[in-house]
């Protein structure tokens, strides 16, 4: 696969090509909480405010080619006390029959489309920009 962008979750990253091709996104044994790093690309797409651009210095060696190249991150702003909170996506995703669950040999396995995912993330952050997140104090000492 040619690496047409270091944005690691902008439009030309991996996950924006899972995306375009509308990807089948299979989870065993882990719900959406733990296991959709696929999130993280429709967070940056809705420009949530929870989060930033940063940049950081790669290597990139390819063969006996070596680059240096700047990688940009859609990282968490550490100044805003949340933590990612994706029970209500899992949810409302079975609810509305864009995942679906089974159960195969004790475990359970969950499969949706990434646009069909993206496009409810999308509709959910415009509703609620904490949709996918849970906001906590701030710990004291």
């Amino acid at each position: 696969m040619n690496l047409e962008s270091y944005d690691c979750f902008g439009e030309k990253s991996l996950f924006g090509k899972l995306y375009a091709m509308n990807t089948a996104y299979v989870l065993f044994g882990v719900d959406m909480q733990l296991g959709s790093s696929y999130v993280y690309f429709s967070e940056q797409k809705a420009d949530v405010y929870y989060r930033y651009f940063k940049y950081f210095t790669a290597i990139i060696v390819s063969g006996k080619k070596r680059i240096v190249e700047q990688v940009r991150y859609f990282v968490r702003d550490l100044d805003i006390h949340y933590r990612d909170y994706w029970y209500d996506l899992e949810a409302l995703a079975l609810k509305r029959q864009i995942a679906k669950a089974a159960v195969y040999n004790c475990g359970r396995i969950l499969v949706m489309r990434s646009k069909d995912i993206d496009a409810l993330i999308q509709t959910q952050l415009k509703k609620d920009k904490h949709f996918l997140i849970s906001l906590k104090k701030r710990d004291k000492g």
